[in-house]
């Protein structure tokens, strides 16, 4: 499970996006032990992307290829965030959503107003510029590009790109 900080809080990652990329984020955050918390606008999207990720795990322990505690850790960590405003206490939110700049840009506005001051708002996008994403932040500095490879919990490496201050 999540190991606390010193501060006595537990981290927590927040998603935003199930499609491929975002539930590799999820099970990569989760399996490191981080309370991870998936949204997706598309209704029932983030619990079918947890579903799908649990039962790749399953055959993957069936298999012989990773161990129960990797499996009961994403189950133990993972959860639907119901509505963006769930995300809240998070201290990590990783944007995963499709390469539209209008919905991203409208994604960080948003969490900038949900999430606590100290919270990173990141994106993984490949193609957009990270400053063109936060251009209508009030606080564009606590935002950053982070992009992961695919597939995530395979390859395990991200690409940080700090936003221009």
């Amino acid at each position: 499970m999540a190991t606390p900080r010193e501060d006595g809080k537990n981290d927590i990652a927040g998603v935003v996006g199930a499609g491929f990329m975002g539930g590799g984020i999820v099970q990569l955050f989760a399996c490191a032990g981080y309370r991870t918390k998936l949204f997706d606008s598309r209704e029932g999207a983030a619990a079918a992307s947890i579903a799908k990720t649990t039962a790749l795990l399953q055959r993957r322990l069936d298999l012989g290829k990773i161990d129960r505690a990797e499996l009961d850790a994403l189950t133990g960590n993972a959860s639907v965030a119901d509505r963006l405003d769930d995300l809240a206490d998070a201290t990590i939110v990783i944007e995963a959503m499709i390469e539209d700049l209008d919905n991203k840009r409208g994604i960080f506005q948003r969490l900038e107003e949900i999430v606590a001051a100290d919270c990173i708002i990141a994106t993984n996008t490949s193609s957009i510029l990270v400053t063109s994403i936060t251009a209508g932040m009030t606080a564009p500095d606590r935002a950053l590009g982070a992009h992961f490879f695919n597939p995530v919990p395979l390859m395990r490496i991200a690409k940080v790109i700090s936003t221009a201050s």
